[in-house]
């Protein structure tokens, strides 16, 4: 436990910098875009989950991406984000030698949309085995 909280860390310690250079790479090439490190929980395998210690292990880093006019959010993982960062850096520094932009296709800000988890909802089924019909409000939670 105190190990993987220590990556946790660790990898938070990074990334807050990161995004912060992400941040001044947008705003000097006005993307429009803020990035921010957000600890989240893992809701896809919540159902699974059987203590509050084996959540603490599905917790995970994420890079919020939101677009500043729109306020879309897009989550990427810490491995796409630092994928991400090193192309920032090669488009920013080509900014400043040429003072041209790359193109959408080798855009590093620009995602292409694709499917997203926004949330998950549990129904328990035993009452079906009975044929007694389900007339509760299941509600539906998001990961932030």
């Amino acid at each position: 436990e105190e190990r993987e909280r220590a990556m946790i860390e660790e990898k938070m310690a990074q990334l807050i910098p990161l995004c912060n250079e992400a941040n001044e790479i947008s705003a000097e090439l006005m993307k429009d875009l803020t990035f921010e490190v957000k600890l989240m929980a893992s809701l896809a395998d919540r159902s699974t989950i059987l203590d509050e210690e084996e959540l603490r292990k599905k917790t995970q880093l994420a890079i919020l991406v939101t677009n500043i006019h729109t306020n879309a959010v897009v989550k990427w993982t810490f491995e796409k984000f630092m994928n991400r960062i090193y192309m920032m850096r090669d488009v920013y520094n080509c900014w400043i030698e040429t003072g041209s932009v790359v193109d959408l296709e080798e855009d590093p800000f620009f995602d292409p949309p694709e499917p997203q988890l926004m949330g998950v909802s549990f129904v328990y089924l035993n009452l079906l085995a009975y044929l007694v019909d389900i007339e509760e409000n299941t509600p539906i939670v998001n990961e932030q």
